[in-house]
């Protein structure tokens, strides 16, 4: 498995002219009412896709602030790095308690324990363990002037997340006892961290632009 695994992936797609104005079904016409009505175009894009794989680990270095009850030595000298915890059997990996806002813990601290001087079962990544799903809608309004027969200014209003969605990412994902853990980087009992504080994605942006084809 790959970090960047999604199974579900829905695109769509879509543009769409208004049939008013000159050489349309309605208001047929020339002069101000087809510059004014006539021209107009609607398009529309949008991404659903499931979430990533998660990586948990347990805080075991230096580095992570303090010593934690999971540090394994690199007796060879240097820091060592993060390592796995252990997978507790018939504990659900997502937290059940979760309730969708940012300050609820997304991760189960009961799914998983601390592997004492050795390496943990846990996988790279788990596959029962995602990020929330993503959603995205972008909308376009283009107006159309023709000038002469192969030329036109076109003038567009883009709107980038339009709904502005708010999709959060887990803060952290590194397990460790907050009462032992002084570097407060886990999410482990007591503690509430993994908490979806980080946005995943911008906010609704709209951009204005002109351009000329010929």
């Amino acid at each position: 498995m790959v970090t960047y695994d999604q199974p579900q992936i829905l695109t769509l797609s879509a543009t769409y002219e208004l049939p008013f104005g000159r050489g349309r079904r309605w208001l047929n016409r020339r002069g101000v009412v087809n510059q004014t009505l006539g021209g107009w175009e609607i398009a529309g894009s949008a991404k659903y896709a499931s979430g990533f794989p998660m990586a948990v680990t347990q805080c075991d270095a230096f580095d992570c602030g303090s010593l934690g009850k999971g540090t394994i030595f690199n007796w060879l000298g240097g820091e060592a790095s993060l390592s796995r915890p252990n997978i507790v059997p018939g504990q659900p990996l997502k937290n059940p308690t979760y309730n969708g806002t940012y300050q609820s813990q997304y991760v189960n601290p009961k799914a998983f324990t601390e592997s004492f001087d050795t390496f943990g079962n846990a996988p790279r990544l788990l596959s029962g363990l995602r990020t929330p799903g993503q959603a995205a809608e972008d909308l376009s309004v283009l107006k159309n002037f023709p000038i002469t027969e192969r030329t036109r200014f076109q003038f567009r209003a883009e709107f980038f997340n339009a709904f502005n969605r708010h999709h959060f990412a887990p803060s952290f994902t590194n397990y460790a006892d907050t009462f032992v853990f002084f570097g407060g980087c886990g999410f482990g009992p007591p503690g509430t961290g993994c908490t979806l504080s980080n946005l995943a994605d911008s906010p609704r942006a709209i951009q204005f632009s002109a351009r000329l084809d010929w």
